[in-house]
């Protein structure tokens, strides 16, 4: 399938582009997460080296589609610590479909050109982005995260489920995002999807 990798690659960034083009609130609060509500509460700045981690890596994912054969649903790294899949009714054309990146104790190499930009978290779970069709689109995170300097770097978790419109940039992201269990504020967190 290498011939739709890189159609792949630009409606997975799209979809995200069209969730985070511009700055815009929370909605309601999510459910199911009290169990993080222990967790410490992080400053915004802590916040967003999290998240610029997340979104560095599902972004590097993306590349692993270059990798992909004609009829894959799915491709990883050699380690098998990050993993792009993308459901069978995907059409990688429109950007309808469901596409998955998960990642086991991934961290990004020392010698990755992005490397530079990475804050040093290492992360286990999931991010799911996806649209049925064509329009309006879905982002949700659900990951672990640790860091060697967890004074400094005290992001453990991320829950986060967002929906945007890739028709209209006016329109903001609703949903609701989770930092150790506590909700943020998107418009406080953009710069971190930039």
């Amino acid at each position: 399938m290498r011939k739709g990798a890189g159609t792949i690659l630009i409606v997975i960034m799209v979809m995200a582009l069209s969730l985070f083009g511009c700055d815009g609130s929370d909605g309601d609060s999510g459910s199911g997460r009290s169990s993080q509500r222990n967790l410490p509460e992080v400053t915004v700045a802590e916040a967003e080296q999290a998240m610029s981690d997340a979104m560095l890596i599902s972004a590097l994912s993306l590349f692993l589609a270059f990798g992909a054969e004609e009829g894959d649903t799915s491709v990883s790294n050699e380690e098998g610590s990050l993993s792009l899949s993308w459901d069978d009714e995907a059409d990688l054309m429109t950007g309808i479909g469901l596409y998955t990146i998960t990642m086991k104790d991934y961290t990004v190499p020392s010698d990755d050109p992005f490397g530079a930009e990475y804050n040093g978290y290492v992360l286990n779970g999931t991010v799911i982005m996806g649209s049925t069709d064509g329009i309006s689109t879905t982002l949700e995170m659900d990951l672990g995260m640790s860091h060697e300097d967890a004074e400094n770097y005290p992001v453990q978790t991320i829950s986060m489920d967002l929906k945007g419109f890739q028709d209209d940039a006016e329109q903001m992201p609703t949903g609701d995002i989770r930092i150790n269990g506590h909700e943020m504020n998107f418009e406080d967190l953009a710069q971190a999807f930039e």
